[in-house]
């Protein structure tokens, strides 16, 4: 099956068709659970962030304009959704903050430990950068967007973008080897 622009699956939305609905959410879902998870810094509000970002694209789509960017759009929604979840969810664990009683269990061949230090190695990278560094890092990474979408987006002209993602993606390299000697 082609894959269908991100725009043309939001009108075909807006006309109630639930196949087109299906293809958007995903070809969408994991770009906006990342980006979610950058603003919201926990897993689960990230989760329901994603829920709740396509239920307002689905309710939403007949107010999209068909010459605008569609995942930007829809990643919008997200990013109010998640501060909006995350003001509202003020108390967000850490694994600092966390007693090991608290922890599940650590048998040898459990992955959920290390799936979950991945995901807090990769929280603590990100947030060794500006804000809108990080932004860029996620939306070429995580969302897949070309440094010349990444600069429509963001208001910014292309030259900048590069620039701040080759010197962000410098500055992540370093914070990795200084987190890989301790």
């Amino acid at each position: 099956m082609k894959q269908k622009p991100i725009n043309a699956l939001i009108l075909q939305t807006a006309q109630g068709d639930r196949e087109a609905f299906t293809q958007l959410y995903l070809a969408m879902q994991k770009p906006v659970y990342y980006y979610a998870l950058r603003f919201c810094g926990s897993h689960e509000l990230a989760e329901d962030v994603l829920q709740d970002t396509f239920v307002s694209v689905w309710s939403k789509s007949g107010s999209f304009f068909p010459s605008g960017n569609g995942r930007a759009w829809i990643l919008t929604i997200a990013k109010s959704k998640a501060i909006n979840a995350r003001k509202q969810n003020q108390r967000v664990l850490s694994l600092e903050d966390t007693d090991a009683e608290d922890l599940p269990s650590q048998d040898p061949d459990s992955s959920l430990l290390d799936a979950i230090d991945a995901k807090t190695t990769l929280g603590e990278l990100l947030n060794t950068l500006n804000r809108r560094d990080a932004d860029i890092v996620l939306l070429r990474h995580a969302v897949g967007l070309t440094l010349t979408e990444i600069a429509a987006e963001k208001g910014m002209k292309r030259g900048t973008v590069f620039w701040a993602y080759n010197a962000a993606i410098k500055k992540l390299r370093k914070a990795y080897e200084r987190m890989e000697q301790k």
